[in-house]
């Protein structure tokens, strides 16, 4: 088998194996919302859908990092965003968006020149 077979066959793997934990997001998500809604309004509190929504974009993020797959920045930060204004609505914190969103979009700017260098 050649190097370049064997990359083929590596590649193929990698994307099915993220195709699985994209599945299992999803999973996660449809099962969540479930959930919220077979419970009782005043029995979840503020915030509960997006902090739900952040934590899995986040984790499913992280596992695709441990496993050596592609995270993608989109995804952490709709995750980060989502899981700020949850937290904000369950602390009762009027969370600012546009000093949030260009916290955010400063600090990916500054990741992604550590990461070109590091790559580099």
């Amino acid at each position: 088998m050649t190097q370049e077979n064997e990359r083929d066959i590596e590649k193929q793997e990698k994307i099915k194996i993220s195709e699985r934990f994209n599945n299992i997001g999803w999973g996660l998500f449809i099962v969540m919302i479930g959930i919220i809604w077979l419970v009782p309004d005043e029995l979840i509190p503020d915030g509960t859908f997006l902090i739900g929504v952040g934590v899995i974009l986040l984790g499913m993020s992280l596992v695709k990092h441990l496993s050596g797959l592609r995270s993608y920045g989109a995804t952490i930060f709709l995750g980060i965003l989502a899981l700020a204004f949850g937290l904000g609505d369950l602390l009762g914190i009027d969370v600012p968006l546009i000093p949030i969103l260009l916290v955010i979009w400063g600090l990916s700017i500054i990741f992604n020149l550590f990461k070109k260098k590091h790559n580099s």
